[in-house]
């Protein structure tokens, strides 16, 4: 299972300018919390402009929701960044203050749709999968005031569910949140819910399944010129289709994944490199496919993600399994099967160990 963008809002999927309003933001509610550093009680609220009273970003009466929702909003679009680099312990606590501001305020709307990075944490964070079930159910119950993001969450779920085994509950979960998601929204939304379900897929085994959730939605992303989702739904297709043995049609999808991917997107640029590096290994180009590989594990590393870790570790172990180094292949599964252990990820982890077994 690779971390992907699906529970991201669209309204944010310019990430260069994301970024750019996340420096501003940011500043604005640092500056909010060292204003009062020093005090133990409650901060008065920063001004984020000359008039006081120019609500929504400002306000000189506490009561008043502007100030700490607006705050909250910034906060989120740090989180947000964050969670792109594959940062996820600092956007967990950042998104913490987000809930923290948004409840100051008064937004409902704000808590939930931060519950669903609270969620994006916990299934591509280091929190075991079993742990993480019961927290992002938790959130499902709790009633959130979103009926899209109660959805997106399920969707995530149903990705725990399968790193433990439980595929009937994994497909059953994936499937009613993307039918939902597909009745609340059009286009580029609604493409994307499918990527969950292919997830599910390819965890359990079925590559062509995947490909069949996977194809349409790609081909119309390409269609509309969408590069945000595309990346990642074009390297789980290519990864579906390499899985059938189809080289030449996995390295096309990795090519559009390149083309699509912001540089800033960690996960989707490491991963278009493992695919790549596979599939150049399978031809003898093994110089070119180590290289890849080893480029993509040290992006991977770059983030807090175990799943992206462990999956370009075994990609690496493949490679270097081909070019007949074994110890280095062995030592490489190694590492990826105590990093799925330690997550919690029972499904990668036998088809780690029994990838291991098969070079011994």
């Amino acid at each position: 299972m690779r971390a992907n963008r699906s529970g991201i809002d669209k309204e944010y999927s310019g990430r260069r300018h994301a970024r750019a309003c996340a420096g501003i933001l940011a500043l604005a509610a640092a500056l909010a919390g060292s204003a009062g550093a020093s005090r133990a009680a409650e901060t008065e609220p920063f001004r984020l402009c000359a008039d006081p009273t120019n609500l929504p970003f400002s306000s000189d009466n506490p009561s008043q929701p502007g100030l700490y929702v607006e705050i909250g909003k910034a906060w989120r679009l740090v989180a947000m960044v964050q969670q792109i680099a594959g940062r996820l312990g600092e956007a967990s606590e950042t998104i913490s203050k987000v809930i923290h501001h948004a409840r100051l305020g008064g937004d409902e709307r704000l808590v939930a749709r931060s519950a669903l990075g609270m969620t994006l944490s916990a299934v591509y964070g280091p929190t075991p999968a079993v742990q993480a079930i019961a927290q992002c159910e938790a959130l499902i119950a709790s009633g959130l005031a979103d009926r899209q993001v109660q959805n997106l969450i399920i969707g995530k779920v149903a990705l725990l569910h399968a790193m433990v085994g439980d595929f009937d509950t994994a497909r059953r979960n994936a499937t009613s949140a993307r039918v939902v998601l597909r009745d609340l929204s059009q286009g580029v939304r609604a493409a994307a819910s499918s990527l969950d379900v292919a997830e599910v897929e390819l965890l359990a085994g079925d590559p062509a399944a995947a490909e069949r959730e996977l194809r349409a939605d790609c081909e119309m992303l390409q269609q509309l010129g969408e590069k945000f989702f595309l990346s990642t739904m074009a390297n789980a297709l290519a990864r579906a289709v390499l899985e059938q043995g189809r080289d030449e049609e996995a390295m096309a999808w990795t090519k559009t994944a390149e083309a699509s991917v912001a540089d800033d997107d960690v996960e989707a640029q490491a991963e278009w490199r493992c695919i790549r590096a596979l599939i150049l290994a399978r031809r003898g180009e093994l110089a070119e496919a180590e290289a890849l590989a080893r480029a993509g594990r040290e992006l991977a590393f770059q983030t807090e993600a175990p799943a992206m870790r462990a999956s370009t570790l075994s990609d690496l172990a493949d490679v270097l399994s081909r070019a007949g180094r074994v110890e280095e292949a062995r030592s490489a599964y190694g590492d990826a099967i105590a990093i799925y252990t330690a997550k919690g990820n029972v499904t990668s982890l036998r088809r780690a160990e029994h990838l291991l077994l098969a070079i011994q």
